[in-house]
């Protein structure tokens, strides 16, 4: 047992060869000087009859690429089934393509006669969830193989350094999204991955990096709706396209800002969502207040509130704004709505509130 552990971690060698070009499926040899084209074919398993692929030749490996190689082809078991549905079920799309087991010490994303096909090697799943004692590494080789294919790296079998990286970092991604720890989702590569790049997979500290940005974005998601699109009005030309301190706060509060000076921070943003409510829980007219969520696109001067970053997400009021004219206030109600891309200029007003002290219309 131990000799084939031993064996398994040498054939870890990630592949995706590109060597030569390559017709689809099809191999050339050279025999007394003549090119016979070798096709490669597939005989699908069943439950009784062991299946066969020929002469494949590409496809993208985690372990090593197969060149020439003819494979005996079993139906999957229950349980790689029931973790390519988890994965697809996470993904959000139909299954597209038609898995096999085979004794290859790999997994191989590949395409065949127009027809996606993964194959992999049970016994790399169980060794692999042995050695991390873990079953997310066979699922992160998995996903890695089933990134392949949804990033259209199969279309040709032509692999490369960048298609390694895309398909890792779907994979830490979707692990994430399936409740993988970030150490989880890095556990496989860590294990087999290469120390250095070859022709064919970046080091496993690359792809370890890859796997890290895939998880970190899904969590950066976690609790984020996506960003509206544009308004449809939105290349319209407005009547008033810049609101100031006048038209959009009282008296009171206009006198309030202007005592406590230059404290103000001056962003743009796009509109995420609006609420109109009592921000401060003082019973102000719900129908006259404005909750606004904007995600930052940019910081026009050193800010106030440092800790604030572009692609982040914040809530600024609009409180009591319709003290201002109807003309000004009926510009101002049709410009902040979801997706609408605004300057503005805030200030902390208290009650863990932040008010609007100027807006402008600005186009995406």
């Amino acid at each position: 047992m131990k000799l084939a552990l031993q064996f398994l971690v040498f054939l870890v060698f990630l592949s995706c060869h590109n060597e030569k070009k390559i017709e689809q499926n099809t191999d050339k040899q050279v025999t007394n000087n003549d090119v016979i084209e070798t096709k490669t074919t597939v005989i699908k398993p069943s439950e009784k009859t062991t299946g066969k692929i020929s002469n494949i030749d590409v496809g993208c490996g985690y372990t090593y690429r197969l060149r020439g190689t003819n494979i005996d082809l079993s139906i999957p078991k229950k349980r790689e089934i029931d973790q390519i549905n988890s994965i697809l079920q996470h993904v959000g799309i139909p299954m597209n393509f038609e898995y096999y087991s085979a004794n290859i010490q790999n997994a191989v994303a590949t395409m065949i006669d127009n027809k996606r096909y993964i194959i992999y090697d049970q016994r790399l799943f169980n060794y692999s969830d042995k050695l991390g004692d873990t079953y997310w590494n066979s699922m992160s080789i998995l996903a890695h193989e089933i990134g392949h294919h949804l990033s259209g790296h199969t279309l040709n079998n032509h692999g490369n350094l960048d298609d390694e990286l895309e398909a890792d970092k779907f994979s830490g991604f979707i692990l994430f999204k399936m409740g993988a720890k970030l150490s989880e989702a890095k556990n496989a590569i860590s294990l087999l991955g290469s120390e250095t790049d070859n022709d064919s997979h970046p080091s496993k500290y690359k792809r370890i990096a890859s796997i890290t940005k895939g998880w970190n974005e899904a969590n950066a998601q976690r609790y984020s709706s996506a960003i509206p699109p544009s308004p449809i009005d939105d290349d319209e030309n407005y009547q008033i396209t810049k609101f100031y301190e006048k038209d959009i706060l009282s008296e009171d509060m206009i006198h309030y800002v202007n005592r406590n000076g230059n404290n103000y921070n001056d962003y743009e943003g796009i509109i995420i969502n609006i609420d109109k409510e009592d921000p401060s829980g003082n019973n102000i007219d719900p129908y006259h207040n404005m909750l606004v969520t904007l995600e930052l696109t940019k910081i026009n001067k050193e800010q106030y509130d440092e800790d604030r970053k572009i692609g982040q997400r914040y809530q600024f009021n609009l409180i009591d704004y319709y003290q201002g004219d109807r003309v000004t206030l009926s510009w101002l109600e049709a410009l902040m709505v979801p997706g609408r891309k605004i300057r503005f200029k805030s200030f902390y007003i208290g009650w863990d509130s932040e008010s609007f002290t100027y807006v402008e219309k600005k186009k995406r």
